[in-house]
Parts: C-alpha cells; sequence; structure tokens
C-alpha cells in the first residue's frame, strides 16, 4: 500500500471512530470495500465501533468486512447464507477477485490461468488476463504473464490481514524456523573447526615429511664422505670428485703411420 492508501484506510478508520450510529458505521464499511485503493483491512476490522456491530443487525456486514481483510470469493460463496453476508456491489466483486488473485500469488509462484479462472469465477481467459493486470498495475502483485503457456509467474505479492489464530501459527513456523537455523548454524561451526583442524595436521604432516627428507639426505651425505675418506680410490673413481684422463683421438703422429713403416722395410 501506498501513502494514499494509508491515508484512505486512516480516513475510514476515524469515520467508524467518531460515530456511534450502527447504520453509519455498516455505511463507512460498505464504503471502504467500494474504494478503489483500499485492499488491507485489519485496522478497520479492529475498530472498537466496527467489532461492536457484530452484536446488532449488522453483524453481516462485519462478515462480509472480514471476508475482504483475509478471505476469498469462494469463502464468500460457501458462508453466504449461514453468515447473512450482504449481497456484493459490482465494485466489491472485482476487488475480492483480485484479493483471491493475491491470496492465489501468496501460495505459488507459477499458477495456471484453469486455476485462477476457478477460483475468481471467470470463464474467458482474456477476461482473467485483463484482471491480473489491473492487478499488477495496482501494485498488489508483481509478476509476468505466459499466454502461450497459460499461466501467470508470480515474483511478489501484497500481504493481507492474518486470520484469527494466526499469528500463533506464525510464531511457532517462525520458532520452528529459527531452531532449525540454530542447528544449522552448530553444524556449520562444527565442520568450519573440523575443517581447520585437519589443514593444520596436512601442514604438520607436511613440515615433517619435508624434515625427514632433509634429514635423510643430509644423513646420505654424511655417509658418503665418510666413505671416500676411508677409500681415497673411490674418489678417483667418482666422476664428482675427478675425471679419468681418456686416450687423446687425432690422426696418427707423423713417421708413426703403418705406410711409413712398410717404406722403411723395403
Amino acid at each position: 500500500m501506498d501513502s494514499s492508501d494509508l491515508t484512505a484506510l486512516h480516513h475510514f478508520c476515524m469515520l467508524a471512530s467518531t460515530t456511534n450510529k450502527e447504520e453509519a458505521i455498516a455505511d463507512v464499511i460498505h464504503q471502504a470495500l467500494n474504494h478503489n485503493y483500499v485492499f488491507v483491512f485489519g485496522e478497520l476490522l479492529d475498530t472498537p465501533n466496527v467489532l461492536k456491530l457484530e452484536q446488532s443487525k449488522f453483524k453481516g456486514v462485519v462478515s462480509l468486512l472480514r471476508i475482504f481483510a483475509y478471505g476469498t470469493l469462494l469463502d464468500y460463496k460457501e458462508n453466504k447464507a449461514s453468515l447473512g453476508l450482504p449481497d456484493l456491489t459490482q465494485l466489491q466483486l472485482q476487488k475480492l477477485k483480485k484479493l483471491t488473485i493475491v491470496s492465489a500469488a501468496a501460495e505459488k509462484r507459477m499458477i495456471p490461468y484453469h486455476e485462477l479462472q476457478e477460483k475468481v469465477d471467470i470463464k474467458n481467459v482474456r477476461e482473467l488476463e485483463d484482471m491480473i493486470i489491473d492487478c499488477i498495475y495496482q501494485g498488489l502483485i508483481k509478476g509476468k504473464l505466459d499466454q502461450k503457456s497459460k499461466h501467470l509467474e508470480i515474483d511478489f505479492a501484497i500481504g493481507r490481514d492474518l486470520r484469527p489464530g494466526q499469528i500463533q501459527l506464525m510464531k511457532h513456523v517462525l520458532s520452528e524456523w529459527c531452531d532449525r537455523s540454530d542447528l544449522l548454524l552448530r553444524t556449520l561451526e562444527e565442520k568450519i573447526v573440523q575443517a581447520v583442524n585437519y589443514q593444520e595436521r596436512q601442514k604438520e604432516h607436511k613440515t615433517a615429511f619435508e624434515k625427514r627428507i632433509e634429514d635423510l639426505r643430509a644423513s646420505l651425505k654424511v655417509a658418503m664422505e665418510a666413505e671416500m675418506n676411508e677409500n681415497p680410490e673411490l674418489q678417483e673413481e667418482d666422476p664428482r670428485v675427478s675425471r679419468r684422463k681418456l686416450p687423446r683421438k687425432g690422426p696418427p703422429k707423423k713417421g708413426k703411420s703403418p705406410l711409413d713403416f712398410m717404406t722403411r722395410l723395403h
């Protein structure tokens, strides 16, 4: 609801609070139900003069206000006779249908056309789409129409007034949600501690392994040096200590070739 909607609602609440005439209070309720931009009625419903009206011949008007506060078109049809609900004006009928769409949008993110048509008692698809578009323009819902797949995709819906006893149910649901959240947080904290400890152990194992490698290298070096000191001849054979002089390769020296030798024999 924007500021203008709240102003209108407060206006009706003030009117209901400043008169003691039952007929005038009932007329204020009808004005609120016919208003184009008032879609929340809890504050008006809680007005003392409105609650007193339940003990009068206008109690059906208060019951109708409750239907508009948190009910649907189906609730109106099922309880019209038993609660003595008055007939709806055309404006009230259209508003209750829009509120029925809002209730459906609060329950599902994707609503097929045929479900909405049944809920709001509209046979024509084009008429249903026009009403959905009105709901979007009035800020009651946010979403988009999928005309090809024939469904409404919901992004947002305004909150409606709570039914009697629904507050306790919401408290219970929220309390359970908080308990589950606390349990999840404790579990995550335990997993984090386990992960940190595992990482520390891995680092310790890596450090110990690297130190062991260094110790082995140092021990091997000491052992090799000790063995060479005890056996000097190994140093000449060790290519890291000295290299053997290999025979020089090249052409034979002058006068030493086999041809020269044969010449001298002759």
